[in-house]
């Protein structure tokens, strides 16, 4: 009767929303996932993948939803059309069921759009700090024959290999003297 379809009709809508919440938790975890390596990994090339990864999930999910509510709406024909009650208006039911779609459409494309701005925000914090961009001003990197970098002039000796990396190319040298502050003079 008139109660049962409601009954399931309630069922059904609950069954969606905890769907639409297990996979929002889901992609929530992806992309924290995916801002955690960005730390750990080359900061610029991996910013894009994971862009177009987090761009590629929204397509599916809201596909998967997409599904979902058509084989909700499926079901809803079944039902109208098993009931055959005239005096029974579905198409209340049915805009609702619109109107879900609707709502589960923006609430998704909102939540991507929070994260796609908070890695465009670290793409540019990263590109700020990118060591490499420190070369543009003049600046230059020394490594040791091991291919650790410099930042003290105590870690070198005399006849010691380096590299120096500049922003164009890298050259070889070999240290020739090395200034002793205490004695006014290169020894």
């Amino acid at each position: 009767g008139r109660n049962e379809w409601l009954s399931t009709l309630n069922k059904l809508h609950i069954q969606l929303l905890h769907k639409f919440e297990t996979k929002m938790n889901d992609c929530k975890q992806k992309v924290d996932l995916y801002h955690r390596q960005l730390r750990l990994l080359n900061p610029i090339n991996q910013l894009q993948e994971k862009s177009n990864r987090l761009l590629h999930n929204k397509q599916r999910l809201i596909l998967r939803i997409n599904s979902l509510i058509d084989s909700r709406k499926m079901q809803l024909h079944f039902y109208k059309s098993k009931l055959n009650i005239k005096k029974l208006n579905l198409t209340v039911y049915e805009n609702k069921l619109n109107y879900l779609m609707e709502k589960l459409t923006i609430a998704t494309d909102s939540q991507i759009q929070t994260k796609l701005t908070k890695l465009n925000n670290l793409a540019q914090h990263l590109k700020l700090v990118n060591p490499t961009n420190i070369l543009q001003r003049g600046y230059a990197i020394i490594r040791n024959s091991n291919g650790e970098v410099i930042t003290m002039g105590r870690k070198l000796k005399h006849h010691d290999r380096v590299e120096i990396v500049l922003q164009d190319d890298k050259v070889s040298a070999i240290v020739d003297k090395k200034y002793n502050p205490k004695q006014g003079e290169l020894i």
